[in-house]
């Protein structure tokens, strides 16, 4: 009792440090004030069990989740057809993708504030058999409230960051939080030895940890068809001799940095085309601003004519990254040029067989990151060597070619992890019901 109040104390107060940054991101985006809304417990749907079947809920906190636990979501829908299925999001931009990857769900609902009163109504309305949570992104009035209702807690594709094993580890207090945060999670299915290691150097009970490997490879991705290339390139008026370098995921201000890097070569190679694909909607309009600073010809997807020139392409549409990868000659995955982020995911291009550039941090991606270099199927580039790296790969085919095979092979290596992951918890699962 004494804790949780202690809590929703320090709730409180972080959200009065952060009120001020979100009054004006409320005021700027209609998006964000929607998703606030929804995650305060407006509009949460009654969900009501199908006989004695169970309720699963599904936390992807954002876009890469979504997208990475769809094939999860499809082998357990698979297994356990009368299950009542939630899948929960904390982004605008994450609910959506969800919505797009995971249709077949019942319900795609926003994770309330980890307030008592936020939790408590939705939990009236919701009241789950099984939690899986997607990587990341435990709460703990959200675990505590659902495990009295007698939930199991499931951890997929679990991981845990240098910065965040840190905090736990050297912060007054936090190891003890960390004690009753995990407590709560009955099982522990993660992506490698790195995060088991600092999974047990928390005390949790090892027999509760398994290495299962990353969801996110098992990702059922769609393919175009060589007719639907052919028509994508003839809208975008692109050529079988362009180089095509399709930056994915960028986030402020890494579109000035990689541009800046690659501005010089468009007077060397007249092959040479880039497409820019933002991670986030409410920053289409500031990315297309800041490239009519470049004396070079660029325009949005959204004002594409059949007879417009360009040498630069704002993608101004969501979802749409995996095509734009299919018609890469390279694939520069950004999120990893600015320290706040961490990287993307790297295994979408890789599937393809495309050559992948990043930037010097992919610390959210360690382990993929480092296992792509093994294989030789992705370069970490910092920004001053971006440009010397591009006209290597347009210039040297042979080589280009040869990271295409590795990256291929390495997407096909690490398969599998669905099955595995499923393996493991599905007698955990069966014992619930």
């Amino acid at each position: 009792m004494i804790f949780s109040i202690f809590y929703e104390f320090l709730l409180w107060v972080g959200t009065l440090f952060v009120l001020p940054k979100g009054i004006v991101r409320a005021i700027r985006h209609k998006q964000f004030r929607v998703s606030c809304l929804y995650r305060l417990g407006w509009g949460f749907p009654k969900v009501i069990k199908k006989g004695m079947s169970p309720i699963f809920w599904v936390h992807a906190v954002s876009v890469g989740e979504a997208q990475s636990a769809s094939s999860f979501v499809r082998k357990m829908k698979e297994l356990y057809p009368q299950a009542t299925f939630v899948i929960s999001s904390v982004t605008h931009t994450g609910h959506e993708a969800a919505k797009k990857t995971i249709p077949f769900a019942d319900h795609h609902v926003f994770l309330p504030f980890d307030f008592f009163l936020c939790v408590a109504w939705v939990i009236r309305r919701c009241t789950p058999d099984v939690v899986f949570l997607s990587e990341t992104d435990p709460w703990w009035r959200f675990l505590h409230t659902t495990k009295k209702k007698g939930a199991t807690h499931i951890l997929i594709s679990g991981k845990m960051s240098a910065t965040s094993f840190s905090s736990y580890t050297s912060i007054p207090g936090a190891s003890f939080f960390a004690k009753k945060l995990f407590s709560h999670i009955d099982l522990f299915c993660l992506q490698n030895e790195l995060y088991k290691s600092r999974f047990t150097a928390l005390n949790i009970p090892p027999e509760k940890i398994h290495v299962t490997g990353n969801i996110k490879s098992d990702t059922i991705l769609t393919v175009l068809s060589q007719e639907e290339k052919n028509a994508m390139r003839q809208k975008l008026t692109l050529h079988s001799t362009d180089f095509v370098v399709v930056i994915g995921s960028t986030h402020d201000p890494e579109e000035e940095i990689i541009l800046n890097a690659i501005a010089p070569l468009f007077n060397t190679f007249s092959q040479l085309k880039v497409i820019i694909i933002p991670r986030h909607p409410e920053r289409f309009a500031h990315v297309a601003a800041s490239l009519q600073k470049y004396p070079i010809s660029a325009c949005t997807l959204s004002s594409l004519l059949p007879d417009t020139s360009w040498k630069i392409l704002l993608v101004d549409s969501m979802g749409v990254l995996v095509q734009y990868y299919q018609l890469a000659s390279l694939a520069i995955v950004a999120g990893s040029f600015t320290e706040k982020v961490g990287g993307h995911n790297i295994l979408e291009p890789a599937a393809f067989g495309i050559p992948i550039i990043t930037g010097p941090y992919m610390y959210g991606q360690q382990e993929l990151a480092d296992t792509a270099k093994s294989y030789g199927a992705m370069e970490l580039v910092p920004p001053e060597s971006l440009s010397e790296t591009i006209r290597k790969y347009i210039t040297n085919p042979a080589e280009a070619a040869e990271r295409s095979c590795r990256a291929r092979a390495m997407a096909q290596h690490l398969r599998g992890a669905t099955e595995r992951t499923i393996h493991i918890l599905q007698p955990l699962v069966n014992a619930r019901l």
